[in-house]
């Protein structure tokens, strides 16, 4: 049986789901990574549709990929068109991104459009550029540095050596290949200049792995500490997560911290939590739920039966092991009791292969 586990052990996929408090469809449609998160030998389609408090249609997303299984358009809609009927040719475009690659088959552009350019059509050659990402990686395929640029420079020309850039994270690993830190910077420093050694982070966030390659800690540090020095051990602290495993080495839990507690220490018992998520996987390995919780409950203790309930997915796969729908429910409905029938929808992720 052929498995896909595109985002199952991501750190990337893992941190934005701390940092998003665990926002719906993150594992298996969002853009968290520029690796190869595709199959060669299936072709798919994914559709992103989020939903009204009502239950109707708010907006959806439509994603292609080309024959290797690698994305090429993400196209936005924000209505169903003139006959007003969602999922066909006259939906409303509101935005799309195209998707390009290397010759070894890395995402190395991700351009947003945001306008359907003086013919008035969308999805032609004169659509108007709203920004893009634009990505580097080593010798062993590793991302390595996505910069940001948001206008075209002086030349007007976008996709050129002097399109403005606006901020760009950078990303290193371990002999494993394993993402040990990814530092975003939104400042070109005192010389004015982007991409240069004086450029001024504003975080970045390190991981710690197991002997088995599993990611168990992410740390993220807002500031440099009493040295003066980014990237030190006395660098401040701002949040944490701590992964904790099952006896499959499957993620069971994902825990984050934002406060050191009152005896002012980072990494002890007393630490205060802000949220976590609770996994289930089936046996080979794929999530089935994940749970949000962002609050103690009436108890105020964490961890237990009454915690607060943000949000949660639901994962189908088919019977080759591809995730075919993620639903993710945001309220527990007219009966106030979560994971019943009337639990409220507010999103949905399809992926057809």
């Amino acid at each position: 049986m052929k498995t896909v586990k595109t985002y199952r052990r991501s750190a990337s996929f893992l941190l934005l789901v701390c940092m998003t408090l665990f926002a719906c469809g993150g594992g298996s449609s969002g853009d968290t990574s520029s690796s190869d998160d595709s199959d060669p030998s299936v072709t798919r389609t994914t559709r992103v549709v989020y939903y009204k408090t009502d239950g109707s249609v708010n907006y959806c997303s439509l994603y292609t990929y080309d024959a290797n299984g690698k994305k090429t358009l993400n196209a936005g809609y924000s209505g169903a068109g003139t006959d007003a009927q969602w999922f066909n040719a006259d939906d409303v475009v509101s935005g799309y991104s195209r998707y390009t690659y290397d010759a070894g088959g890395n995402l190395i552009r991700n351009a947003g459009y945001s306008g359907a350019g003086a013919d008035g059509l969308w999805l032609t050659a004169d659509d108007m550029v709203s920004g893009y990402g634009s990505y580097t990686f080593d010798a062993d395929n590793n991302k390595t540095k996505l910069v940001y640029h948001q206008n075209d420079g002086n030349d007007n020309q976008w996709f050129t050596s002097d399109d403005g850039v606006s901020n760009y994270s950078t990303f290193t690993y371990d002999a494993n290949g394993n993402e040990t830190r990814s530092a975003f910077f939104n400042s070109p420093g005192m010389d004015g200049k982007w991409l240069t050694s004086d450029d001024v982070p504003l975080e970045y966030s390190a991981n710690t792995y197991d002997a088995n390659g599993n990611l168990v800690l992410t740390v993220t540090c807002n500031g440099f500490g009493p040295d003066g020095q980014w990237f030190t051990a006395d660098d401040t602290v701002s949040n944490y997560t701590a992964y904790t495993l099952d006896v499959n080495g499957n993620n069971a839990l994902a825990v984050m911290y934002v406060g050191s507690g009152n005896d002012g220490q980072w990494f002890t018992a007393d630490d205060e939590v802000s949220a976590y998520a609770a996994f289930t996987s089936d046996a080979d390995g794929n999530y089935t739920r994940i749970v949000n919780y962002t609050g103690a409950g009436t108890d105020g203790q964490w961890f237990t039966s009454d915690d607060a309930v943000s949000l949660y997915d639901i994962y189908t796969y088919d019977a080759d092991g591809n995730n075919t729908l993620d639903v993710c429910y945001k309220g527990a409905g007219t009966d106030g009791v979560w994971f019943t029938s009337d639990d409220v929808k507010f999103s949905e992720v399809q992926q057809t292969y």
